[in-house]
């Protein structure tokens, strides 16, 4: 987000498993750092993209703005020591630093998708409580309530509402415990689903699961794309509902 050619918002980390889906944040990071130091995106980036030149080696374009990329986007699987190592480091330097955060993501998606939930089931003795993806979402609360940040964006695919393990549906367990949150150290959060109402989207008290459903192309989004979205905003922060939203996916989120 920029405003007043400034961004008010800084990534302190991000964490990714995949090959090539960590290469584009790695890029995005370097980007971002390059075109604050010098107020525009670098001219070898700009030829690369338009399929005009190869790929640089970034490093030699800007060598301090690639140190702070690859510091700031990282190559980790959630729910290794070594990513908790990164992750704890990172949530004290910004709890260090700043007052308030955001934490944006979720687990990984495939224990919870239909497609991976159908591959799982096709493999020779299977056990869905063996398979350490359907709990990671654990992971992801412990960071939570390890930051304690302002808000929080929670986001998986549609089929984690009914992806079960231990007789449980994973989305109940998950409930439960992000409605805990905090409960010990006075930062529990308010969930939220993100609704139309009005003509605008706005933040509401979910009644069902499924109200926690987010079909991108209500939004004015171009594709036809459904995520379960939850929105955690801590207690002390809270505002009176229904806060609005622009019904405008390249507007500002917030209405004026």
């Amino acid at each position: 987000m920029v405003a007043d050619g400034h961004s008010p918002f800084r990534i302190g980390i991000s964490v990714e498993k995949e090959a090539s889906a960590h290469r584009t944040l790695t890029l995005r990071a370097f980007l971002r750092e390059y075109r604050s130091r010098h107020g525009t995106l670098p001219r070898k980036f700009i030829d690369f993209h338009a399929g005009h030149a190869p790929e640089p080696d970034w490093s030699e374009v800007d060598a301090d703005a690639w140190r702070a990329a690859i510091e700031e986007a990282r190559a980790l699987e959630l729910g290794t020591e070594t990513a908790a190592d990164a992750i704890d480091a990172a949530i004290d330097r910004l709890k260090a630093r700043y007052d308030d955060t955001i934490l944006i993501g979720g687990p990984p998606c495939q224990a919870y998708s239909l497609v991976g939930r159908a591959r799982s089931r096709g493999k020779v003795g299977y056990v869905p409580e063996e398979d350490e993806r359907h709990y990671l979402f654990r992971e992801y609360i412990r960071v939570l309530d390890e930051l304690r940040p302002a808000a929080f964006v929670m986001e998986n695919v549609k089929g984690m509402l009914s992806s079960t393990v231990e007789s449980r549906l994973v989305f109940e367990m998950l409930m439960e415990d992000l409605s805990s949150l905090g409960t010990d150290h006075g930062h529990e959060y308010e969930l939220r689903a993100i609704r139309i109402q009005d003509g605008k989207a706005c933040l509401q008290e979910a009644m069902r699961p499924s109200d926690f459903i987010v079909r991108a192309e209500a939004f004015g989004i171009p594709q036809k794309r459904h995520r379960v979205i939850i929105i955690g905003i801590r207690s002390d922060l809270a505002v009176a509902l229904p806060l609005n939203l622009r019904h405008d996916a390249f507007g500002d989120i917030f209405c004026p």
